[in-house]
C-alpha cells in the first residue's frame, strides 16, 4: 500500500470532519416515542416480520446452498434457480448478513416462537417453524460461506475470482476491481465478531489494506464510470469512485467498533475528508460519484454524475462514524446533506427515489428505480430520528417506507420478497427478475431492527 498517497489528506481535513475526539459542538440528542405515525413497537414488529416471515425462509429454501455453502443469488422471486453460479461479492455480502444475524439475534428475534405467533405461513405449513430454533443456525450459515470463500483465498495483491461454480471452483478470472474483495473484507470482519476469533479480524484488515493498495494505482480500472454515461465515454484509469470510498469507510468503521487500530483510524479520517470535502460539490450541494486520480473534479462528463443510492449510503456511513465517536458537528453536517439528497432524488410524479443522475448540470436522469435506493435512506433517516428527532426525518421516513413497502414488496403478486429494480412507475417484470438481493434489503432490516430495539429500551428507562 502506498500509504503516503492514500493518507496524504489527513493533514488537511475540513472543519466538518474532526479526527477522533467526540463531544464537540452543542449536543443535540432527543428521544421519540414514535416513527412518523407509527409507534416504535409497531414499526419494530413490521421489521421483524419482514426478516422472519419473508426474507429468511426464502433464503433458506431457495438461495442458500446447504451442500457446498454460499448463496445462489441467480434466483427468481418464485424461488426458481436460473443458475447455481455464485459471485464473490455476493458471498462477502451474505457472510456479513448471516454473521450480523448471529451477532444481533436478541434484537431481531427470528426464532420459532416468534414465527409461530407472527408469521401466518407457519400455520399454513409453508414455513417450518423449527428452521430458526436458535442463533447457531446463523453462525453455521456464515461458516459455510466463509469456508466456501477460503477455498480460493488469493495471495499478495491478488483478487478473488469474480464468479464460482457451485462447488467452489473458479468460473472466471480474478476480478479487476476491488469492489467484491471489499465486500469479502466486510463479511470477514463481521464473522470475526461472531466467532470471537481476532485472527479473522486481522485477515479482514489485511484484505482492506490490500484493496487500498490496488485502488491507489494510477492505472486502476480504466472502465470505471463508463456505465453511467455510455460506451462512447473515454477510458481513463485511476478515477476515484464514491462507491469504493463508502465501502472503505463502512468496513473500517465497523472494525474499529471491535478494536482500536491506528491504521484504521487513519483510513476513516481520510475517507471522511474525501467524502465530505472532495466528493462533495458546494456548487450543487451534492456528493458526486467520480473524481480524477488527484481528487480534482473531472472536466469531462464524468464530473456531473451523481449516484444518489451511493451518495446517501456514503452519508449514513459518515453518520455512523460520527455516532461511534459521538461527534455532533460531523453528525449534524452529514444529516443536513443527507436531507438535501433525498429532496433532490425523490420522484414527485410517481413517488420513490430516483437513483442515478447522469448529468446534474443538465438535469439528465436514468429514470429506472433500484430497490437499494429506497431502503438506504431509511437507515440514515432512522439514525437522525433517534439522535435528533427532526420532524423532516419523520416525514421522509414515513413517505419512503410507505412507497418501498407498497411498490417494491411483491406480496401483491403472491411472492414474499422485493423487486431489485423497476422502471419509473414501479411495474413488476418477472422475466427481468433474475437475482435475489442478499445485502441491501436485509442489512437495512437488521440495522433498523437493532436501532428500533435500542430506541425502545431507551424509552423504557
Amino acid at each position: 500500500m502506498r500509504r503516503r498517497s492514500f493518507m496524504a489528506g489527513t493533514a488537511a481535513l475540513g472543519a466538518s470532519v474532526p479526527l477522533s475526539c467526540g463531544g464537540n459542538g452543542e449536543k443535540e440528542v432527543k428521544r421519540t416515542a414514535s416513527i412518523g405515525n407509527s409507534s416504535i413497537e409497531d414499526m419494530l414488529l413490521k421489521y421483524r416480520q419482514h426478516l422472519a416471515c419473508s426474507w429468511l425462509p426464502f433464503m433458506h429454501n431457495h438461495v442458500i446452498d446447504h451442500e457446498y455453502g454460499g448463496f445462489m443469488c441467480n434466483t427468481r422471486p418464485d424461488g426458481s434457480n436460473i443458475t447455481s453460479e455464485k459471485r464473490a461479492g455476493y458471498e462477502g455480502r451474505g457472510l456479513w448478513i448471516y454473521s450480523s444475524l448471529y451477532n444481533n439475534f436478541d434484537a431481531i428475534e427470528p426464532d420459532a416462537t416468534f414465527m409461530r405467533e407472527f408469521c401466518p405461513d407457519v400455520s399454513a405449513g409453508k414455513i417450518a417453524d423449527t428452521i430458526f430454533e436458535d442463533r447457531e443456525y446463523f453462525l453455521d450459515m456464515a461458516k459455510k460461506s466463509f469456508d466456501f470463500l477460503m477455498k480460493n483465498r488469493p495471495k499478495g495483491l491478488g483478487m478473488w475470482p469474480g464468479r464460482f461454480h457451485r462447488n467452489g471452483k473458479p468460473a472466471s478470472a480474478p476480478s479487476a476491481t476491488v469492489n467484491a474483495d471489499l465486500y469479502i473484507a466486510d463479511g470477514i470482519q463481521e464473522y470475526a465478531r461472531a466467532t470471537g476469533d481476532m485472527s479473522y479480524w486481522q485477515m479482514a484488515k489485511k484484505q482492506l489494506i490490500k484493496c487500498l493498495a490496488v485502488y491507489d494505482r494510477e492505472d486502476y480500472n480504466p472502465e470505471s464510470g463508463r456505465g453511467y454515461i455510455g460506451k462512447e465515454a473515454p477510458k481513463y484509469a485511476g478515477k476515484r469512485v464514491l462507491d469504493d470510498w463508502m465501502l472503505f469507510l463502512w468496513v473500517a468503521t465497523q472494525m474499529l467498533k471491535q478494536k482500536s487500530d491506528m491504521d484504521l483510524l487513519m483510513i476513516v479520517t481520510q475517507c471522511l475528508d474525501t467524502i465530505m470535502n472532495k466528493f462533495y460539490n458546494p456548487k450543487t450541494g451534492l456528493v458526486h460519484e467520480i473524481l480524477d486520480h488527484d481528487y480534482t473534479r473531472p472536466a469531462n462528463g464524468f464530473g456531473n454524475v451523481v449516484n444518489f443510492g451511493n451518495s446517501i449510503q456514503a452519508l449514513w456511513h459518515v453518520l455512523a462514524a460520527a455516532e461511534r465517536i459521538d461527534n455532533n458537528d460531523q453528525f449534524n453536517t452529514a444529516a443536513g446533506r443527507f436531507r438535501k439528497h433525498i429532496e433532490v432524488a425523490w420522484d414527485d410524479i410517481y413517488g420513490g427515489m430516483l437513483n442515478v443522475c447522469t448529468n446534474i448540470e443538465e438535469n439528465r436522469w436514468n429514470l429506472g428505480k433500484a430497490h437499494y435506493a429506497q431502503v438506504e435512506p431509511l437507515v440514515g433517516l432512522l439514525m437522525i430520528i433517534d439522535r435528533l428527532d427532526k420532524q423532516w426525518a419523520h416525514d421522509w421516513f414515513t413517505k419512503i417506507h410507505s412507497y418501498e413497502t407498497g411498490t417494491f414488496h411483491l406480496a401483491r403478486h403472491g411472492q414474499p420478497l422485493w423487486m431489485n429494480s423497476s422502471e419509473r412507475k414501479g411495474t413488476f417484470d418477472f422475466e427481468r427478475s433474475k437475482r435475489i438481493g442478499n445485502f441491501h434489503q436485509p442489512r437495512h432490516l437488521i440495522l433498523n431492527t437493532v436501532k428500533l430495539t435500542n430506541m425502545l429500551a431507551q424509552n423504557s428507562t
